[in-house]
Parts: structure tokens; sequence; C-alpha cells
């Protein structure tokens, strides 16, 4: 234990540990997603930034994400590929959906193991079926029966610890995200896992700072730089893989469309506070819409919603198509 004289005190022996704990090996994201990041993949100190117009599936890929992120690499000797990562999602629009999460793991997680989606589904109704039975027949299951039920039932155990490594956070104002930003100093010493931090969105209080702040250009800029410092110290400290999404509208939106122009720079891209949070950027996603005003059809008679995404990064740029189900994101 060392003494006060020597020198330390309670603050450096804390920082020290904190220093141990961002020193920590932390899951590698190489394998996050091969269509948008073949070869330059988020490292960690690294910000990817997800342009769009409302509507565009900035919040769905985000999901997307995050659902590779927490999946496991393996389940008993099965092998699932996932980073098994721990990711903080700070929600400030409020519509992230736990409920869209745990269909899309649950949907890629039946593919994985190779479970019967129509004995998952029918799972829960077999089982009280079954009970009910048991009681006025006194009978017991079926083999089949209790393989459907013992299914469902490992399957409901494996989302659940991958929900496990998914820390969810609301803000309603910029202060609340400032306070929060703080907080998470505490939360990511304590667990290197952490991998990822993703904020959706970065635009939500706009305007409700604008208005707060006038025609004092200067205090709106200096609440954003406060929270761009914060954010900059967490990345930096502890090794962190960011994710923003920012409202954003282009040139090139034409009712709700996407100019499909090669010539299109990323720097044409408008968004509400570009000028704050661009200096953070390594990767830069710009989503739109490719089935206005239609959906198109993809599969027999299933029609999905269609987007287009053109990826920045230092190295390289290329764009690729994908569609939104039920399942999640599809790739073209």
């Amino acid at each position: 234990m060392l003494a006060e004289s020597d020198g330390f005190n309670k603050t450096e022996v804390e920082t020290c540990a904190q220093l141990f704990m961002r020193l920590a090996s932390k899951p590698s994201l190489e394998s996050l997603d091969l269509h948008l990041f073949p070869s330059h993949f988020p490292k960690p100190g690294e910000v990817v930034e997800i342009h769009g117009a409302s509507a565009t599936g900035k919040t769905e890929l985000l999901m997307h994400f995050i659902s590779k992120c927490i999946l496991p690499k393996r389940w008993n000797t099965l092998l699932i590929n996932g980073i098994e990562a721990e990711v903080v999602l700070i929600d400030t629009d409020f519509k992230f959906s736990v409920i869209r999460l745990y269909q899309i793991l649950k949907e890629q997680l039946m593919k994985i193991i190779d479970v019967d989606s129509n004995d998952i589904c029918t799972s829960s109704w077999a089982a009280q079926t079954e009970t009910l039975s048991s009681k006025t027949h006194s009978k017991e299951p079926s083999k089949k029966d209790q393989q459907t039920i013992k299914n469902e039932k490992v399957l409901e155990e494996l989302v659940q610890s991958c929900l496990d490594r998914l820390y969810l956070v609301r803000c309603s104002s910029s202060e609340q995200l400032l306070i929060t930003l703080h907080s998470m100093e505490n939360v990511f010493s304590k667990h290197p896992q952490m991998t990822v931090l993703m904020l959706d969105s970065v635009s939500s209080f706009y305007w409700e700072d604008r208005v707060k702040t006038g025609d004092n250009w200067k205090s709106f800029e200096a609440l954003q730089d406060n929270i761009i410092d914060l954010l900059q110290k967490l990345v930096q400290d502890y090794r962190l893989v960011v994710f923003l999404t920012k409202n954003s509208t282009s040139q090139h939106f034409k009712s709700g469309k996407f100019s499909h122009n090669p010539n299109t720079d990323h720097g044409q891209i408008e968004a509400f506070d570009c000028k704050y949070w661009s200096k953070l950027s390594a990767h830069r996603l710009i989503l739109t819409r490719d089935d206005f005003p239609f959906p198109v059809v993809v599969k027999g008679n299933e029609m999905y919603a269609s987007y287009f995404v053109k990826v920045f990064n230092k190295k390289e740029h290329h764009h690729c198509k994908f569609y939104i189900n039920s399942n999640g994101i599809l790739y073209a």
C-alpha cells in the first residue's frame, strides 16, 4: 500500500487502474460487415458517421451492427461467428426497439443452430397445451414436443445472453447527454470488453439547443464542443469504436430519391451540425432510399424497402445496396 507521502493519492491510484483497463485487449471488429468494411474496418479510436435523411435506415443499420457485436463467437461446439463485444447505445431519438433487436437475433440464431422456425414459433403454445393436457388426461408430452420446448428454452437463453452485452441509455436533452458521457468513464473503466459506443442520434437536440441559445451562436458552439471533447476523451482513453447517426440533407435528394451520380462527393452532404462533428470521423456512411415512391420486389411476391449506402474512409470509397425485411438487413 502506498503512503500519501510518497506522492500518490487515491485519485492517481484509480487512474492507474483505469490505464490497465484501457490497455486490455478488446474484440476486433474485422468481421463486423464485409460489405461495408471489406478491408478498412473500424479500429479502436475511430468514429463512424452514419448520415441520412429521415427513414433511410440509420437505426436499422445500427441494429445490424449491434447484433453482430453481441453475438457469441461460439456456442458449445457450434461456430456462431459473432464478435462477442459489449456495446453501449445512447438513444436520443427514443425510437430504438429492443423487441426488434430481439427478433433479429432470434432469426439469425435459428438459421445458425438449425432450429425449426415453426416449432420455435409454436413452442409456447405447445408447452401450454401439454401442461393443460397433463392436468386433464395425465398424458406425458411426446418426444417431439419435449424437443420443441427444449429448443425454445435453449434459444431464449442464448438470445438473453446476447442482450446482456447491450447497455441501453436514453437521453432527452444535451445536458443529459453530457452527464451520461461523464458517467460512462466509470462504466468503461470497469468493463474492458466494452468495445463500441453508439449515439443515435447526435442531431436530436439541434433545434432545441438553438432555441435555448437564441442568437448567441457562441453558446451553441460551446455546448457542441463540450460534448465533442468529452466524446473524444472517451474514445482515446478507452480505445472505443464509436458509431454516430446524423440527420442530413443533400442537394441530390429529390422528393426522397437519391440521384446515383458517380461524381457525387461526400463533402456535398449537408448536416445540421456537420461543422462540429465531422472532425471526429474516420468513416462516413451516407444512406438514401432507393425505392421511392414504391418498394421493389426482391423475392417472389414479397416486397422490401430498398436502400443505397455510400461508404467513405481515408483509404477507399464504394457503395452497395441493401433491403430491410422482418429479419434485418439483406444485401443485394
